[in-house]
């Protein structure tokens, strides 16, 4: 384990609510690209892929109602998000290799930065932002208990002129890790029009 990792780590996290007329292969599915970086994440455990629809549904009714962040100000209710292939594949790879390795923060074990991810899988965004944890809190607690109350993380979730998601959920590995929970990657980005 990293140093001072757990505990920043632990407080990042996102979710998602459910949308209103469409089913949730419409809103929480996207195509991965055709990159030979994301075959280790096409075939997802259907268990996890069930989380993160739930991580989605519930981000979006908590964008939906708005939300004050501290210091960082009131957002007012958000448009919906478009889920992006790009952007699951990033969220996803970096949840695995923090469950394969054993850590729980930003930088991956490669020493890669989520913007390095984001380009690596193809994807041009004009500003993106990334907010992880090590949990086994439902999704809507991950939010409600974790993420929005954090300004930091509360502000990425809720800007409006966020306009996709990915998001990624692993199993931990090792069962001596001593970080315990499922890891969660969520990316939210602009691209480049």
């Amino acid at each position: 384990m990293r140093p001072g990792v757990a505990l920043a780590a632990a407080v990042l996290l996102t979710s998602c609510d459910a949308s209103e007329g469409r089913s949730p292969s419409d809103t929480t599915r996207a195509a991965l690209p055709e990159l030979e970086l994301c075959d280790p994440i096409r075939g997802w455990n259907p268990e996890l892929v069930e989380l993160e629809l739930q991580m989605f549904e519930a981000l979006e009714a908590r964008r939906a109602a708005g939300q004050h962040c501290g210091p960082r100000g009131s957002y007012p209710p958000a448009p919906r998000l478009r889920v992006s292939g790009a952007l699951t594949c990033a969220a996803r790879l970096h949840a695995l290799d923090m469950a394969e390795q054993g850590f729980v923060e930003h930088r991956g074990s490669d020493d890669t930065t989520p913007w390095d991810r984001l380009r690596t899988a193809g994807y041009e965004f004009a500003t993106a932002d990334e907010v992880i944890v090590a949990t086994d809190l439902p999704p809507e607690d991950i939010l409600d208990t974790i993420w929005l109350p954090r300004e930091g993380s509360c502000a990425a979730l809720s800007a409006s002129s966020y306009i996709e998601v990915g998001m990624g959920a692993a199993l931990p590995f090792d069962p001596d890790d001593p970080i315990t929970g499922l890891r969660w990657a969520i990316v939210l980005a602009k691209p480049i029009p």
